[in-house]
């Protein structure tokens, strides 16, 4: 090969402690020499170069790479160029410079690298998501449940309780807010309005490896003098026995201050603050509303009942006759029961009539015209009772249908009930009935107790007093057999036909009859 590249030259060469196959061109061009980088008058290599420039220029050797083999080796010399270094020294060092152990740092530059290690933050509470109705694989075009989800969050975010509470004119702020509350507020609750209960809500601060984190929540913190103010807490725990939640006030003090608090006044994140406020809302309008029927009640309770005229005598006669409308009922054991009863009508009767006398006053019925054309002429606002209902209408404290005179007055004196044939219905119910005479009833009753009676007996002999032999054993077996068989055959049966013609011998003729003779009649009867 030496002979086909003149010019020519290779060699060997330990690099890196490794032998390399040299070779290198004694001249790249006709001048024998490679053009100067710096020379000028034309590109590298051109032939527009000045020949004193490239005579003058510096030569260069050029590298080979082991594809420029420029002669034949023996196989002895490729292998050792395959092997790497012969020394074992030098290939011991190079192993541990290239294995894992040989890049341990010091403890000085692992604790330097360690403190630059960013630091992942442990999270110390939950804040609950809010509870939206949107599916979970939404489909092309749709809205992700994740964004709906990130939107309800930062809607509920910008919203502010106080702010809402005062839109319905409710503030905790003043210390009387709950001077006129002779009732628990709490006790008004109404738990249609939460979209989770509060074993849920709870549940919601449980993470993935079974820790439990509290919930973030705005709860109201009542002052000692009155008022209370909506505060950032911590909701950890819930009594189920008490309906009281357990929460840790974030006020920036350094020990956290427990306390607790109703469902009422506390706000957990991911709950919708304006249905929240609607909550406390109706809580109001409800506690109102009873205190005032409450007083309403108190007072016509009160009222005097001896002007009053109460049911006369021929009134309270219809009203016995109708309760006594059977023979068990007109006893003279009975009589002092009756009497008491009739002394509560009377005092029901009483009441109603004070009630229709009280609550029809105009004064009761809101702010009317009337009422205030007395105030403009100066006459003195109500007091006493009228006072306590200045400001509420008496209509709104009753149920509906509650106050009868509202009602239209129907056209007939009857309860109006869907049409239908009585006559058929009563003639098909007895057709399709036995029960329709005493006489039935009282037969079936003793047929079921005879039986009841053979069902209690045991077709086998069961009591043992001794020990006895198999042929004893099954002639006491066959005797016990054939003396049910024969009760069932000749004592049973005989009952049974005692009892039907007992029973139905004053029947008459009818259906059941028992004096029947004709075939045909008596197929088609019971």
């Amino acid at each position: 090969m030496a002979g086909n590249a003149p010019g020519r030259k290779a060699e060997f060469k330990s690099i890196g402690g490794q032998t390399q196959l040299v070779a290198k061109k004694n001249a790249l061009s006709k001048s024998g020499s490679l053009p100067s980088l710096n020379a000028t008058g034309g590109s590298r290599g051109s032939g527009a170069a000045s020949p004193g420039l490239i005579q003058n220029a510096p030569s260069f050797k050029q590298r080979g790479i082991m594809s420029e083999v420029v002669r034949a080796h023996q196989d002895d010399e490729v292998d050792a160029c395959r092997l790497g270094p012969i020394d074992d020294t030098l290939a011991k060092k190079l192993r541990k410079s290239a294995s894992a152990g040989g890049f341990a740092l010091s403890k000085k530059m692992r604790e330097k690298s360690d403190s630059a290690r960013p630091i992942t933050p442990v999270d110390s509470f939950k804040v609950v998501l809010p509870k939206v109705v949107e599916v979970y694989r939404h489909g092309p075009g749709d809205r992700p449940r994740k964004v709906t989800v990130e939107r309800r969050k930062k809607w509920y975010e910008s919203l502010n309780i106080e702010e809402l509470l005062l839109e319905r004119g409710i503030s905790f702020e003043s210390i009387g807010w709950d001077k006129d509350h002779w009732l628990v507020i709490e006790n008004f609750e109404n738990s249609e309005y939460d979209i989770r209960s509060p074993e849920q809500w709870i549940a919601g601060g449980i993470q993935a490896d079974g820790s439990m984190l509290p919930v973030t929540a705005t709860g109201l913190r009542l002052k000692e003098g009155g008022g209370g103010l909506w505060q950032e807490c911590q909701v950890i725990s819930f009594q189920s026995e008490t309906r009281l939640f357990q929460v840790q006030w974030m006020d920036g003090e350094a020990t956290p201050v427990s306390g607790e608090v109703s469902k009422l006044r506390l706000l957990i994140h991911g709950e919708g603050p304006g249905v929240f406020a609607d909550k406390i809302q109706f809580a109001f309008l409800a506690l109102k509303r009873v205190q005032s029927r409450a007083r309403l009640n108190f007072f016509i309770d009160n009222m005097p009942t001896d002007d009053i005229q109460c049911l006369d005598v021929d009134q309270i006669s219809r009203v016995l006759d109708l309760a006594k409308n059977m023979s068990a009922l007109r006893e003279a054991a009975i009589e002092p029961a009756a009497n008491d009863l009739v002394r509560e009508v009377n005092l029901d009767f009483a009441r109603t009539m004070n009630k229709i006398i009280l609550t029809h006053q105009p004064q009761f019925h809101g702010p009317t015209e009337e009422k205030d054309e007395l105030e403009d002429m100066g006459a003195q606002k109500a007091t006493g009772v009228l006072a306590m209902y200045d400001e509420i209408d008496i209509d709104e404290l009753e149920e509906e249908g509650e106050n009868h005179f509202q009602q239209a007055v129907p056209w007939f004196a009857l309860w109006p009930v869907v049409e239908y044939d009585f006559t058929q219905t009563f003639s098909s119910f007895c057709f399709s009935s036995l029960f329709i005479k005493p006489e039935v009833v009282s037969t079936l009753c003793a047929v079921s107790q005879e039986c009841i009676q053979l069902m209690a007996k045991s077709v086998y002999n069961t009591r043992f007093t001794k020990l006895m032999r198999l042929e004893q054993f099954k002639a006491m077996q066959k005797l016990a057999v054939t003396s049910n068989a024969k009760i069932v055959r000749e004592t049973w049966t005989t009952t049974i036909q005692k009892l039907v013609l007992t029973n139905f011998k004053n029947v008459g003729k009818g259906w059941f009859s028992i004096y029947e003779t004709n075939p045909d009649t008596y197929r088609q009867e019971r």
